[in-house]
């Protein structure tokens, strides 16, 4: 473009100096020169422009670029934007959805303790007997109270009244005379929980044996341990710090 303008230039000052040298003009060398000048500014002028021209393209591009750089920029700051926004709100859904579980959780917790009582703790401890001789359908009477926690037993008549509905267990633990023997029940209302033959056939020891049983009681239900029947005289080993005889109940679950 430069180089096509210039000749364009040259061209004009080209037939301006053939004019200026004709025979009818007498100053033509004076004007020639003068020419020549202008034609040497016009270029000047011609290349300055087409330099600004060049800048000004040069620039042009370059913010063309710059703003292409800045809208990728922008949609790709507005892209992350957007993804952090949406998984801001998948988490406020997630919290959200933590928080109504654990309002639920806590419900069925409440809900669970206020249905589940405490098993009360319901046992007692009662050893020795009034007597070393057990007659036949007797009710055995342990005086001596060690533990009664609910007040159940009485230690006067050996009877234990049930003071809550549920499912308990008894233990007798006896021991026999030499050579005797004692039939032992277990009873709850008249209905037998467990019974055994408790015996000593040694001729020098006296032996301990326990029987246990399981009752399912109402509050208010009775139980006791009696003899249906025993040998005569003394049977039963008492008054002796290294044995005892004991009657022992114990709560293992309250029901309706």
């Amino acid at each position: 473009m430069m180089e096509r303008a210039i000749r364009s230039v040259n061209l004009v000052v080209f037939l301006s100096c053939l004019a200026f040298l004709s025979p009818s003009r007498a100053d033509g060398g004076t004007e020639t020169c003068q020419a020549s000048k202008e034609k040497q500014l016009l270029e000047e002028m011609i290349r300055t422009q087409l330099k600004v021209e060049a800048m000004l393209q040069e620039i042009r591009k370059t913010e063309e670029h710059v703003i292409s750089v800045l809208e990728y920029r922008k949609q790709d700051v507005q892209k992350s934007l957007e993804d952090l926004q949406e998984d801001q709100a998948n988490q406020k859904i997630e919290i959200d959805n933590l928080k109504t579980e654990n309002a639920g959780l806590q419900e069925k917790i409440q809900a669970l303790k206020q249905s589940t009582n405490p098993v009360p703790v319901v046992f007692f401890v009662a050893r020795g007997t009034y007597s070393s001789s057990i007659k036949h359908g007797q009710t055995l009477v342990f005086p001596v109270i060690l533990n009664n926690k609910g007040s159940g037993f009485n230690n006067e008549t050996g009877v234990f009244t049930a003071p809550v509905s549920g499912l308990y267990q008894f233990s007798v633990h006896l021991c026999i005379w030499v050579g005797q023997y004692v039939r032992i029940d277990i009873v709850s209302e008249n209905d037998v929980i467990m019974k055994t033959r408790l015996t000593d056939e040694d001729s020098a020891y006296h032996s301990c044996n326990a029987v246990s049983g399981l009752a399912l009681l109402k509050r208010g239900n009775k139980v006791w341990v009696k003899s249906p029947s025993s040998s005569d005289g003394n049977n039963l080993w008492v008054n002796t710090p290294s044995i005892w005889n004991t009657f022992t109940g114990l709560l293992i679950n309250e029901s309706d």
